[in-house]
């Protein structure tokens, strides 16, 4: 349990650290990993009761090991919330999922804390048996086989790599929990939790895989995420592709380069509103919630683009921009970047 939540704690560290976009199953892996880490926290608080219960009153040990019982049924409902949020369509459906999960927890707690718990305690060994464990089992294993099934039902619209992740982390779960079934004293549920949070972390919810590296915005990857689960949500924006040409001058060096490109970057993340991604080296997709900011956006990026760039204020470049006012009518983020593809090569005939 203790090295589970160090690996949570340190996870939860670099995932912090980093920026994310705003979509529905980053926040999801959120209330996952901290119902995870809450989880363990009571499995061990568990523990230390149940070890120093004679100095303890037995109520507030019972309370200890039911509120452990309890946290985890939720952490089991947070990862069916997570495969969830990747089918959910639109708001409504959001909601409605937070309150049958939010109403499923509910009987869970009443149910684990109305039946008896026994606690064993000999030889440095601890653990719970009874009504309340089995329930808790049963519990689980039922959301367990909700999650499998969820996944299977509704393969077309999950993440192949977040299904193949979730259905991971589900069998872990699953062998921990027969283990410690037949094996009381072997306390590794909480344990496989935590690798099952670490495998969704490492295959699906690394923020950095979402960064350019070299210029610190998000990347390509980010922008279809962002941008389908936009269009998937009914959810009008206007999106901005901004290119400039770097062959002007070619006598500038590597570092200076870097520089402008930050420079770069810098200023179209000062744009109020906007949400910055980089595509090719010297593309950039800027996405607005209304026209009228992105309208606004480009009026001040033509500006900007008038006067050099660089520390000496040396580096003349040219600027193309290319506007979606709105994404009503577009069905997949695939096609967007076939508009723009398209408008820039219209583009450069015409200049030819």
């Amino acid at each position: 349990q203790c090295c589970g939540l160090v690996i949570l704690i340190i996870l939860r560290y670099f995932y912090d650290r980093c920026r994310k976009i705003n979509v529905n199953t980053g926040r999801a892996f959120e209330r996952v990993s901290r119902s995870v880490v809450f989880s363990l926290m009571m499995d061990i608080l568990s523990i230390i009761a149940i070890t120093y219960m004679d100095k303890l009153p037995i109520l507030l040990v019972k309370i200890i090991c039911k509120a452990y019982l309890c946290s985890l049924c939720w952490a089991a409902l947070m990862a069916f919330g997570y495969v969830c949020a990747d089918i959910s369509s639109s708001d409504k459906d959001i909601i409605k999922w937070i309150y049958r999960l939010g109403f499923t927890g509910i009987v869970i707690i009443i149910i684990i804390n109305g039946l008896p718990l026994s606690i064993y305690s000999e030889d440095r060994i601890v653990y719970t048996y009874g009504p309340g464990t089995i329930a808790t089992y049963i519990l689980t294993s039922l959301l367990m086989a909700a999650i499998l099934y969820t996944t299977v039902r509704h393969k077309k619209e999950i993440n192949f790599r977040r299904r193949r992740g979730v259905t991971v982390w589900m069998c872990v779960w699953i062998f921990a929990a027969i283990i410690q079934l037949l094996n009381n004293e072997l306390l590794v549920v909480g344990f496989a939790s935590s690798i099952g949070v670490l495998i969704i972390y490492l295959i699906l919810e690394n923020p950095e895989t979402r960064i350019d590296r070299v210029s610190g915005v998000f990347n390509l990857s980010a922008f279809f995420e962002y941008v389908s689960q936009k269009i998937k949500m009914k959810e009008d924006m206007s999106i901005v592709c901004i290119t400039y040409d770097k062959s002007i001058e070619t006598t500038v060096s590597f570092e200076t380069e870097r520089q402008i490109l930050q420079e770069i970057v810098n200023f179209l993340e000062e744009i109020p509103k906007s949400v910055v991604f980089r595509g090719s080296g010297s593309e950039f997709l800027l996405i607005f919630p209304q026209k009228e900011d992105s309208l606004s956006a480009i009026d001040k990026i033509q500006d900007r683009f008038r006067f050099a760039w660089g520390e000496k204020n040396n580096r003349n470049l040219s600027m193309d921009w290319f506007c979606i006012e709105s994404t009503k009518n577009i069905e997949n983020a695939i096609d967007i970047s076939q508009i723009f593809q398209s408008a820039n090569a219209e583009r450069g005939k015409a200049g030819n």
